[in-house]
Order: structure tokens, then sequence, then C-alpha cells
């Protein structure tokens, strides 16, 4: 029978995802990288799954490491020396962003279509004016 795969996590997943990845077979490991450091980062890491370790932690010492999944967008935190090395695969999410921003856009819209400022400082400041230039989305389609 062959040995799991150790992978540590240094940002939270979730409990479900935890136990998902532990369910395929990954032996899971989880330090905050806030927490982070050298002398307590596991040697026999394999899989990394992390934002920013780099500067708590030398990655590069780690022998078995054989991929680092960043769990942002960018890549630009990882240091030079590990981009590029062969023998580690660097993956970043795609994705993480599309969400957040797209929900980001819509509550703009809404802010801005319905006032919210100029009803906010109203609101503070006691005074009760009706305020005809509100807008109604009922009707309207965004794309």
């Amino acid at each position: 029978m062959s040995k799991p795969v150790k992978l540590l996590f240094t940002v939270p997943y979730g409990k479900e995802n935890m136990d998902r990845a532990a369910a395929l077979g990954y032996e899971i490991s989880f330090i905050k990288e806030s927490d982070l450091s050298s002398e307590n980062v596991p040697a026999d890491t394999e899989v990394l799954v992390c934002y920013n370790p780099f500067p708590a932690a030398d990655i590069a010492a780690l022998k078995k490491l054989k991929w680092i999944q960043l769990v942002s967008k960018g890549v630009n935190q990882v240091p030079d020396g590990l981009i590029g090395n062969s023998r580690l695969i660097i993956t970043n999410n795609g994705d993480a962003t599309a969400v957040p921003i797209s929900e980001w856009i819509v509550a703009m819209l809404m802010f801005i279509y319905k006032n919210s400022a100029t009803v906010h400082e109203r609101k503070q400041s006691r005074q009760w004016i009706v305020d005809k230039n509100i807008l109604e989305l009922s009707g309207k389609v965004a794309g």
C-alpha cells in the first residue's frame, strides 16, 4: 500500500473541504500562515496550499515538495527562485476573484442607483427629505 501524499494548508479551507481532501487519501496538516516558520513546516510536505508563506518559511528547503497551490489569482508573492524550478508545479486560483468582484459590482451599482451616499448623509443629519431621483431596478437589465 502506498503512503498518503502529505498536504499542508496554511490558509483555512473549511472543515468540509479538508475532510474531502483527507477522504481522497491525503495526509492533511494545517498551520496558519501567521504561525508559520521554517522550524514548524513538516519537512516531508509534498503539496502546499497557501497564499504567501514565503517570508516566514524557507519553502525551497522542502525537498519533497512537488506542488504549490496558491489560493490567490496572482503569483507575484512567489520568490523568483521557485518559479521555473523544474521539480515544482505552481498553480494559482484563476477564478478566486470572479464571485467577489461580481458581487462588488452589483453592490456598487445598487449604491449608485439608489443614491445611497446622499440617503445615508441625510439619515445621519436626521433630514427626512423625499428624494425623487432614486431609481428602481424593476424592469431593468444589467449586463
